[in-house]
């Protein structure tokens, strides 16, 4: 049940690459916090949005950006704390870099990764809530149908217990 909200300039990307990239976002996404249970499940409560910054509310070093310069992405990603490892993060970002870059039509290179900022918001145990109800992570787990004896509810566990 993770969140994606994602900032970008009007106009940056054509309604095709934004559909395209919200389902790669989400399919990235998936990759890095699983295998966790049930994918299909977990990719159907992923939520996604798109907030289009217009011309004249988006600033970049004190001056506001207009439609010639290159287009800066944030990408605010809340998801259950302990779903991440430090390595699934860093290969998360690198990854959901790359997927702007690439809706964009852009080089992948050192330049254009500085365009894309990624914060990732740990929500605490006891304050993710679904279905009228607050949820742990491993309340979580066991709604996409991950078993206790999986290895990696066994990671989820030790990460909570640590």
């Amino acid at each position: 049940m993770p969140v994606i909200e994602m900032t970008l300039p009007e106009g940056a990307l054509t309604i095709e690459a934004k559909e395209k990239l919200v389902a790669n976002l989400t399919e990235t996404l998936m990759k890095w916090e699983g295998p966790l249970g049930n994918t299909r499940a977990l990719a159907g409560s992923t939520l996604v949005y798109l907030h289009e910054a217009k011309e004249g509310s988006f600033a970049v070093a004190g001056k506001f950006q207009s439609r010639g310069n290159p287009a800066r992405y944030r990408l605010n990603l809340s998801i259950p704390f302990a779903v991440l490892s430090p390595e699934r993060k860093q290969g998360l970002v690198a990854e959901l870099t790359g997927v702007v870059l690439e809706a964009e039509g852009a080089p992948i290179d050192d330049l254009n990764r500085l365009r894309v900022l990624c914060i990732i918001q740990e929500v605490v145990e006891g304050n993710w809530a679904s279905r009228g109800q607050i949820l742990g992570v491993l309340d979580l787990a066991r709604l996409l149908g991950v078993d206790p004896t999986e290895p990696r509810y066994q990671e989820l566990a030790a990460a909570l217990a640590g």
